[in-house]
């Protein structure tokens, strides 16, 4: 998938969404969930690695 249609399946703007991808904002949880069914990444994922960054 490319980043243009990530950003539109989450209904983002291809800006917001790379503010997403650089660190820069952080992402509502909507998005989260839609991004993590979109790429089929169990949700849980995305928590660990905030928790424990250094894994």
């Amino acid at each position: 998938m490319t980043t243009t249609e990530i950003a539109q399946a989450i209904s983002v703007s291809e800006r917001v969404y790379s503010h997403y991808e650089e660190g820069s904002v952080s992402i509502y949880i909507e998005h989260l969930v839609a991004l993590s069914s979109i790429l089929k990444i169990d949700l849980q994922l995305f928590f660990e690695a905030y928790l424990n960054p250094e894994k």
